[in-house]
């Protein structure tokens, strides 16, 4: 019995999903080791962003949405260890 052109098309589509959140990790470093997200946020906030949100990501980064030093719309992964940029994504 011939398989479905569908059930490729789902698991090609899972695949590709799923590689694009591994295509990076910040950090592999336990949790006890990062920064708090308070002392993070406040030291970002010092750098100059202008911060909408900030999360923990599933890749063990901290994302930050909001602005950049020049005004621009920015999604920044950073090492929660050390705060590092790993990702920027400028938005406008």
């Amino acid at each position: 019995m011939p398989v479905p052109t569908s059930v490729f098309v789902t698991a090609f589509l899972t695949v590709m999903a799923a590689s694009t959140h591994s295509d990076y990790s910040c950090s592999t470093q336990p949790e006890e080791t990062w920064v708090p997200m308070d002392q993070a946020r406040e030291h970002l906030i010092q750098r100059g962003y202008h911060i909408r949100s900030f999360r923990k990501t599933r890749s063990n980064c901290y994302k930050l949405y909001g602005f950049n030093q020049e005004g621009k719309k920015v999604d920044v992964y950073f090492n929660p260890v050390d705060l590092s940029k790993v990702k920027e994504r400028k938005n406008g």
